[in-house]
């Protein structure tokens, strides 16, 4: 039953892909590039999670997952960076200032380090295949994902937050809220948190492009 949830998911981030090009067809800004690149790594994780099953077990799904772990590390940290320039697009001059700038991008190539660093170096020999209601996946302890999804789901609630409170925009917010909520709530859980997580992970990607478009009309 689970297969069908992530090929649901894959054609939604086909969906969303083809609907980011109109998006950034009306920013032309770098930001709505980042969101992108971060639905193409969902897509890729969700189509392979999907087709995990016609491909069966070996060396093509476990190169195929590892490649889900590394974009992963390329893909998520620089959203942070993407959220800063929404709130600043805002009207908020101080998510532009060279701090709060450095600060940000300090801390989006020291997890894409660390999450490399950490993680990539043998990844590939531990990853093991496991199946759940029928998806089959290659899955390996993965210390750097929780300290990165952390941060940048830390960053989408602040943002959001004060996209919200100062500009009657509570999207960002709620949808980073429930995607928190959802892996949060659901981590002992391991197939609800797949399927429900996922979906969630959906969610926070409209209001991302949405968000793109709100700061972009912005009088």
């Amino acid at each position: 039953m689970a297969e069908y949830f992530y090929v649901l998911y894959t054609i939604l981030y086909i969906i969303l892909l083809v609907y980011g090009v109109f998006v950034y067809r009306q920013t032309r800004r770098l930001t709505s590039i980042l969101i992108m690149l971060n639905a193409i790594g969902l897509l890729w994780e969700n189509g392979v999670i999907a087709s995990g099953r016609f491909i069966g077990e070996g060396s093509l799904l476990q190169v195929l997952n590892m490649g889900r772990y590394c974009l992963h590390y390329a893909l998520v940290p620089p959203l942070a960076w993407a959220m800063l320039e929404q709130v600043r697009l805002a009207g908020h001059a101080w998510a532009g200032t060279k701090l709060v700038r450095g600060l940000t991008m300090a801390a989006v190539l020291g997890l894409m380090v660390f999450g490399f660093g950490a993680s990539a170096p043998g990844l590939f020999p531990r990853l093991v295949p496991e199946t759940l209601d029928g998806v089959l996946r290659y899955t390996a302890p993965n210390l750097a994902s929780t300290p990165i999804a952390i941060f940048v789901m830390s960053v989408a609630l602040a943002a959001g937050l004060v996209l919200w409170l100062k500009n009657k925009w509570p999207w960002l917010f709620l949808a980073a809220l429930l995607a928190f909520a959802v892996k949060g709530g659901l981590s002992n859980f391991e197939l609800l948190d797949l399927v429900a997580g996922n979906g969630a992970e959906v969610l926070f990607q409209v209001a991302l492009l949405q968000t793109e478009l709100f700061v972009t009309r912005k009088p």
